[in-house]
Formats: C-alpha cells, sequence, structure tokens
C-alpha cells in the first residue's frame, strides 16, 4: 500500500476500509482488530527470537498486571519454541 499517493485517511486505515466509510455508528473511528503475532508473517533469525523471547519474559518480571505477566510468559515461550525449531531443537537460554 502506498499511502503517501493515496487517498485513504488515517481512519481507513485503522478500521482496513478503502471504501470511505471509515467511521463507526457513533461517529469515531472503525478500529480494526489487532494482529496477534502469531499471524504475520516475516523471516525472523534465531537470533531475533530469542530477543523477542528475553524482552517478553524481561517485561513479564516487570509488570504489575498479572494477565499481562501471563501474556508476556506465554508470548516469550511462543519465541523460544520458534527459536528452537532454528535451532535443531534446543532451547536457547532465556536468561539476561
Amino acid at each position: 500500500m502506498v499511502i503517501a499517493n493515496s487517498p485513504t485517511t488515517a481512519a481507513q486505515l485503522w478500521s482496513g476500509s478503502r471504501d470511505g466509510d471509515a467511521l463507526s455508528k457513533s461517529g469515531g473511528p472503525k478500529l480494526a482488530p489487532a494482529y496477534s503475532h502469531e499471524t504475520t508473517v516475516s523471516m525472523q533469525t534465531y537470533e531475533d527470537l530469542v530477543e523477542l523471547a528475553k524482552i517478553c519474559m524481561r517485561q513479564a518480571r516487570e509488570t504489575k498486571s498479572r494477565q499481562v505477566a501471563a501474556e508476556l510468559r506465554r508470548m516469550a515461550k511462543d519465541y523460544q519454541k520458534r527459536a528452537a525449531e532454528l535451532n535443531s531443537g534446543k532451547l536457547p537460554d532465556l536468561r539476561d
């Protein structure tokens, strides 16, 4: 998508709409659902995945919210498993 040459507004980008109907019935912008890190397509290296896992673990330790900490730990384990798949199944150490 080329934004510079497109009449697409920020609200349309948020909503995923290109038809000009970017506002909700309440008058605010329609917001697209958040996308899970699992649905994105990219080529991540072993080092990238280990770093992402470490960041998630660090943030899980620092947050005050139990729910947020649990989700960050789940994400860290997912990144760790994905890194292991690139390293003959060996789980990387996530300690800083």
